[in-house]
């Protein structure tokens, strides 16, 4: 099986200079009921498309609480910042973690009811919507999520090259939980990626070509991309 390769950003990350395999690639653009911007949402974004990353994407940190108006901050910013976005394959990622300053997790039908507002003002399809909720936060209580799910299980956490942290396609952490199998790993938080350090290293199991069929629902005749 082939193994396709991204990373999740935000602004503790340098904007890309070097592409080193890389073929997907999310950043944070904001978060809560306006309660942050990443202003560096925009120039990391621009960076990757530069360099030709063919699968791009945001991603938006929920609250509880009301879903419309965070859906409306969410699209606002990525159209403003990235306004040629329907021009690429591109990932709608929800996380949906529990920091420090929530009072709780967003619920089962919270998560769901962001992501139909989300499919309804922008037009994106299902398969782009995926759920960062981690089954150490939720374990087997999002039975009944409607979109697909990003796990996350760093193992022992090595600070080493994204390559070599990866623990392979028939790992455990892979393991399905509430219902499903994940559709994407975040296997290590402290790994290198084009020479810059604690890097959020992902994958999906399949081809780039697979990842892009899944998200647009159109099929790619791009070849896959070479490390």
């Amino acid at each position: 099986m082939t193994t396709t390769f991204g990373w999740d950003q935000s602004h503790y990350d340098a904007p890309m200079s070097s592409r080193d395999g890389i073929d997907f690639v999310t950043h944070k653009a904001c978060e809560g009921h306006r309660f942050y911007r990443d202003t560096e949402y925009g120039p990391a974004m621009n960076a990757a498309r530069n360099l030709g990353i063919p699968v791009l994407g945001a991603y938006f940190v929920q609250h509880p609480g009301t879903v419309s108006d965070q859906v409306d901050y969410f699209v606002e910013r990525v159209n403003a910042d990235t306004p040629w976005w329907r021009e690429v394959p591109w990932i709608w990622q929800l996380d949906a973690e529990r920091f420090s300053y929530m009072s709780r997790a967003p619920s089962l039908s919270e998560i769901n009811a962001f992501g139909d507002l989300l499919r309804s003002r922008t037009g994106a399809r299902a398969s782009s919507v995926i759920v960062y909720a981690p089954r150490w936060l939720y374990g087997d209580t999002l039975r009944g999520l409607k979109y697909e799910l990003w796990a996350s299980s760093y193992g022992s956490n090595p600070a080493v090259p994204y390559r070599q942290a990866y623990p392979g396609d028939t790992s455990t952490r892979w393991a399905a939980y509430s219902g499903q199998a994940p559709v994407l790993l975040q296997y290590g938080s402290r790994t290198i990626i084009a020479g810059q350090t604690t890097c959020d290293a992902n994958a999906y199991r399949g081809t780039l070509t697979q990842l892009k069929t899944k998200l647009t629902g159109s099929i790619s005749t791009d070849p896959v991309s070479l490390p």
